[in-house]
């Protein structure tokens, strides 16, 4: 029998690689669905972690029809397919990203998605019903998860272009999944996945000092709160929490009130929209706490 060529052999590989990562990432994307999230933000980044495309809000059903192009592109220019899920308003989607294997024993019970996104580096998702920001930070923490995740994931069946992983990229993998699986928060404190309650927020050391009257003006600009944020500890760019909660800052400084900064926070702040009215509610409510305790 004659031997086939390599080069056929290497097409026929990829073939089979693409179509299996398409599968897991279409199963990926049925998961969210049945959760009641109908968009995501969708992001192309190179080994560098720079962007190279970004759509904020492309539909669930687009989507679908573009994903193969989607991988077959990054896979050929080496880009990091990044989704972000947009809100399911039912339900807090809670990330827990940078999970050991003893670490993801303790909560792959409870999640309804796992990724092994590097090797031996996992991140689990879970459906919680009524948790708000604080709570969500909570989980994490009691996770021991990357308290920055902001939501967006690499899609399964991608790879994760870092110079470091060249040349044997890792392609990211569905670990478990569990359709539909939902918990509550109760179920999550009995197993010991919700840390205690946080004591309230003291202003950043770069926070302005604020002044006790303030005539309403103009909104700040959330460019320059972006710019200043520091960097993010465990992902590339900048903390984006902390721009936004220096927007709400600034902003009751200012004499607006709470509900108004809330809702420009949605309309400033990617990380706002994604997670919802109640991350840029609670946000701007621990905002407003720091400017009263500083007036007092």
């Amino acid at each position: 029998m004659s031997q086939i060529p390599n080069h056929i052999n290497a097409r026929r590989s990829s073939r089979v690689s693409q179509a299996s990562g398409l599968a897991e990432a279409t199963v990926m994307l049925d998961l969210f669905e049945a959760l009641g999230v109908r968009s995501f933000a969708l992001t192309l980044t190179d080994e560098t972690g720079h962007k190279v495309a970004y759509q904020p809000h492309r539909a669930l059903s687009t989507l679908r029809i573009e994903l193969l192009g989607i991988l077959l592109r990054a896979f050929q220019k080496r880009l990091n397919v990044i989704v972000r899920p947009l809100a399911a308003h039912a339900l807090s989607l809670v990330q827990l990203d940078d999970l050991s294997p003893s670490q993801l024993d303790r909560v792959s019970g409870f999640s309804f998605l796992v990724l092994e996104t590097s090797p031996g580096n996992f991140q689990a998702w879970l459906a919680v019903k009524d948790a708000d920001a604080a709570t969500m930070r909570r989980i994490k923490k009691a996770a021991g998860a990357d308290p920055s995740a902001s939501g967006a994931t690499r899609i399964a069946g991608s790879y994760n272009f870092k110079p470091k992983y060249a040349p044997d990229y890792h392609r990211v993998q569905l670990q478990s999944i569990a359709p539909k699986r939902t918990v509550i928060v109760a179920e999550l404190d009995s197993a010991g996945l919700l840390a205690q309650e946080e004591p309230p927020p003291s202003a950043p050391g770069h926070a302005p000092r604020l002044r006790r009257k303030h005539r309403l003006s103009k909104w700040p600009s959330y460019a320059r709160c972006l710019a200043d944020a520091p960097k993010a500890k465990n992902h590339e760019g900048k903390d984006r929490s902390a721009a936004d909660f220096m927007f709400c800052l600034l902003s009751i400084d200012r004499g607006w009130p709470v509900k108004a900064v809330a809702n420009q926070l949605l309309v400033e702040s990617e990380k706002a929209r994604c997670l919802g009215g109640k991350y840029a509610l609670f946000t701007a409510e621990r905002a407003e706490s720091v400017v009263n305790r500083n007036r007092t």
